[in-house]
């Protein structure tokens, strides 16, 4: 024990002084001491739990003193570490208390370490995997904290069954397939360890390894579920046959389903799950396979044939171009055809026409509204054809006389005039008046460029803006050089009613212009619904690279119609701005119908959009009629925004802009969309448009996505127009580089409404060829049978190799190498019985024409096509895949 050492307090008087006085101090006292855990065990750490009072309130330093069995230990403080003392060693602890002054009585306190149960921590049999014949040992880990010497128990269950051996090494031989588990437990004499058991093993026995797995769809909805696939089967190195065990489990490790398929309604929407499959032999199970998804909220996802929202409907959110109800290819090569379109009556028959031009070919294309029947889908060629423009560009309709029928505007950028080559001309071609020639003959008056390479009419509209009952004539130059170097003019005719001969810019009534160096003001011209209510249509003008809202930001010049006064850009009623720099708002042009049903036509206009991360992904800005009172506005202000989904993808850009039309009769527009750079078409509707605010396309109603590639320019080129006379809009588009029978030679589709694949039954049309029947509507394999057999025939089922590559010269006929419609049904399925193909009538091909790989290892591709008509050959695919099909 250390020696005590008490301080010595000493005063010094000096003088006559009165000596200080000192009060006295009282001792701390130690009032409680124990040590914690009561008992302990080598394994704890122990502990001085001491409470101290001192009646002078000082600050108190304790001091303890450790002994484990009468000897002193070096550790000072108020714990001792685990494993300090085994069982039966006391510890001791004698704690001490200063105040600065003097010392309080020690505390004492001590305990006895009792005595640790064993462990044992594992235990297994070796060999895992034991073979006939093979010792079994049951391998086990213990431990003692007191560091006793430990007996070993062991017992053997065979079967199931107790053995009476309890050795640790079991020699007796086992049949193949034998269960086995051993149990051990060890003592120290006084307590024994908690007794384990082995996992089972199968004596002969190897367990399997793990399949390879698929989601399906990938990833599951919240909506409809989903199923897990096996691809590849486990492989058991026994041979014996196997189930799968299956878990989908959260992300907190509970399993939420335990089947291979699980319903909708068990999933939660952005949770993260994981399924597990492994593969059971009877005796052992393997490894398992495993896959970890975020499921989704189950909207309609197009090509998957799942019903993903769960609304009874497979994929009918995006309608392929091909799916159309009329559909046309042109086999004009490099004519790009329906570069530009348009849709009115021209006729006189109370159905609308559409009206489109090959910038290639240099024709102006109509086709009838009559002729557009669903008797027959896919259209042979215009009812009319006007040649020998140069460079054609825009085409627009309006009733410039007055008889009731719409009169064609058709712009020829490299028409020659009488300033020289070049100069571009605008042609009025009365609707009465249209007959197959060239266009410039048919034309009774026109507006022609009067600088030589001028190339007037990159933009063109039409409209009665004075409202006097006839269609006025609105016509851009947005490389005028007036008053500054291509600041842009728009020339506008009133009444060309009786007009004939050719015009120029100087000739028109009213003329407009941007002001400002390289504005390129029209650049876009458009005639508008009524906006502010007074019953005149307006003027739109559009200048991509006016510096309104930044450089490069662009703005649209809107002029209300009725008694117009010519001007700059910068004395339109409403002046739109672009929101940044580099917006190029108003390159294409503006349009404008009642969205909100106020009786005021709301305004749409497009811009580049490279406000956010993505990079030309195209921007359309939605104004209400009644905030386009007057002044300048930024497209930020607009009361809804829509904007493209990628990089590219040019929504509202690229041809006829963004269209507003009432497409669903409730007297309310919708917007329509084309996405020339990614080859969509989108329809937003009326409730979405006057509730304001960001839209994306995942919020449009209708999504239609062109036949083969953005490259086809399907997107650019939409309008709204009655072909059938009902009373309900059609839906139409093209696509002016389609390659479907020769290379960029363009196609036009027209979509009944609502515009997706179910608007009405299907109905194929076929065309006779020799010996063959080629019927160019897109069916499954089933329905393409029973068109076949509606029309006296079946599949065509080539069963030499003559046959099959006459059947492949007739599909070759009609399409180029590499369309995407270059596969044709053919009347061969294994569907009955997976690997025995067979024609539709049960008989063996006694010849097959299998590409090479095929048929696939798949068991969904249980019907046959012709691959591209060049080869000749066939591929196994999907029999809901929709192709087009042969018959004889």
């Amino acid at each position: 024990m250390r020696a005590r050492t008490l301080p010595l307090l000493l005063v010094a008087c000096t003088g006559d002084k009165e000596p200080h006085q000192v009060a006295s101090n009282n001792p701390p006292v130690v009032a409680s001491l124990a040590l914690q855990p009561d008992p302990a065990y080598a394994a704890d750490a122990v502990t001085a739990v001491v409470t101290t009072s001192d009646l002078d309130g000082d600050a108190l330093t304790l001091r303890f003193t450790w002994t484990l069995d009468g000897e002193e230990l070096s550790a000072d403080g108020e714990s001792l570490p685990a494993f300090t003392a085994i069982r039966d060693q006391e510890i001791a602890v004698e704690v001490t208390v200063s105040d600065g002054f003097s010392f309080g009585v020690p505390g004492q306190a001590s305990l006895v370490i009792a005595n640790s149960a064993p462990v044992l921590e594992g235990i297994a049999i070796d060999p895992a995997t034991p073979q006939l014949g093979d010792p079994l040992t049951c391998e086990i880990s213990d431990r003692d904290d007191d560091g006793d010497a430990l007996t070993r128990q062991f017992a053997w269950f065979i079967e199931g069954e107790e053995r009476t051996f309890s050795g640790q090494t079991w020699t007796e031989d086992l049949d193949r397939n034998t269960a086995v588990y051993c149990e051990a437990w060890v003592t120290d004499g006084d307590l024994d360890s908690e007794r384990l058991q082995s996992q089972t093993v199968y004596v002969g026995n190897s367990p399997p390894g793990a399949p390879q797995i698929a989601l399906s769809p990938n990833p599951p909805t919240a909506c409809s579920g989903g199923s897990v696939l096996i691809t590849r089967d486990a492989y058991d190195p026994d041979g014996d046959a196997i189930t799968y065990r299956y878990s989908w489990q959260d992300e907190a490790g509970t399993e939420v389903c335990g089947d291979a398929t699980c319903a909708g309604g068990i999933f939660t929407v952005r949770e993260l799950y994981t399924v597990y499959v492994s593969a059971w032999d009877g005796g052992l199970e393997g490894p398992a396979a495993t896959l970890s998804f975020t499921a989704v909220d189950g909207g309609e996802s197009f090509g998957n044939g799942v019903d993903d929202d769960c609304d009874g409907q497979v994929d009918e959110w995006i309608t392929r171009a091909w799916q159309a109800q009329q559909l046309w290819w042109s086999d004009a090569s490099g004519g790009e055809a329906g570069f530009a379109l348009a849709a009115g009556d021209v006729g006189g028959d109370g159905r609308d026409d559409a009206v489109l031009i090959g910038n290639g070919s240099g024709e102006l294309l109509i086709f009838s509204g009559a002729s557009m029947s669903r008797s027959h889908p896919v259209l042979d060629a215009p009812d009319l054809t006007l040649d020998d423009m140069s460079s054609p560009n825009q085409v627009a309709l309006t009733d410039v006389d007055g008889d009731g029928l719409d009169d064609v505007l058709v712009s020829a950028l490299g028409a020659d005039g009488g300033a020289g080559t070049d100069v571009g001309a605008v042609y009025v071609l009365l609707g009465a008046e249209l007959t197959a020639a060239a266009v410039a003959d048919v034309a009774t008056w026109w507006v022609e460029g009067d600088d030589r390479q001028e190339r007037l009419g990159q933009a063109v509209a039409g409209g009665d803006l004075d409202g006097d009952g006839y269609g006025d004539v609105a016509v851009g130059e947005p490389m005028a050089d007036a008053p500054a170097r291509e600041a842009g003019e728009v020339y506008v005719f009133l009444g060309v009613r009786g007009a004939s001969g050719a015009a120029v810019g100087s000739d028109a009534d009213l003329t407009f212009g941007g002001g400002s160096r390289n504005g390129h003001f029209g650049t876009s011209v458009a005639v508008l619904a009524d906006i502010d209510g007074d019953g005149f249509h307006e003027l739109a003008v559009g200048a991509p690279d006016a510096d309104g809202g930044g450089t490069d930001s662009g703005s649209l010049g809107l002029w209300f119609g009725g008694a117009m006064t010519a001007g700059y850009l910068s004395d339109a009623d409403v002046q739109v701005d672009g929101d940044a720099a580099s917006a190029f708002l108003g390159r294409e042009p503006a349009d404008a119908a009642d969205v909100d049903g106020d009786g005021l036509a709301e305004l749409i206009v497009g811009s580049e959009g490279r406000s956010g991360a993505l990079v030309f992904p195209g921007t359309g800005w939605l104004f209400l009629g009644s905030s386009l009172t007057g002044g300048t506005v930024s497209a930020a202000a607009a009361h809804a925004r829509v904007e493209g989904d990628a990089n590219n993808a040019a929504l509202g850009l690229y041809g006829s802009g963004f269209r507003l039309g009432d497409t669903d009769g409730d007297g309310r527009a919708e917007l329509l969309g084309g996405a020339g750079g990614s080859g969509y078409i989108y329809l937003w509707n009326a409730d979405e448009l006057a509730a304001g605010g960001d839209l994306g396309v995942a919020d449009a109603a209708i999504a239609l996505l062109g036949e083969d590639s953005p490259d086809d320019r399907f997107g650019r080129q939409v309008v709204v127009g009655d072909l059938d006379g009902d009373g309900a809009v059609e839906l139409l588009a093209t696509a002016s580089r389609a390659g479907a029978l020769a290379e960029q030679a363009g196609a036009l589709y027209a979509f009944d409404p609502p515009y997706g694949v179910a608007a009405d039954p299907w109905s194929p049309d076929c065309e006779a060829g020799s010996g063959y029947v080629l019927c160019r509507t897109p069916a499954t394999w089933s329905e393409a049978l029973s068109a076949c057999e509606a029309l006296g025939l079946t599949l065509a089922h080539p069963d030499t190799s003559s046959a099959n590559s006459a059947l492949a010269a007739e599909a070759a006929a009609r399409y180029v190498v590499g369309s995407s419609r270059g596969r044709w049904w053919i009347g061969l399925t294994d569907a009955a019985s997976e690997g025995a193909w067979v024609w539709a009538d049960g008989t063996a091909p006694s010849s097959t024409g299998w590409t090479a790989g095929a048929p696939s290892s798949s068991t969904s591709n249980n019907c046959a096509a012709v691959n591209t008509p060049t080869e000749g050959t066939w591929r196994d695919l999907g029999c809901e895949t929709e192709l087009l099909f042969i018959c004889e």
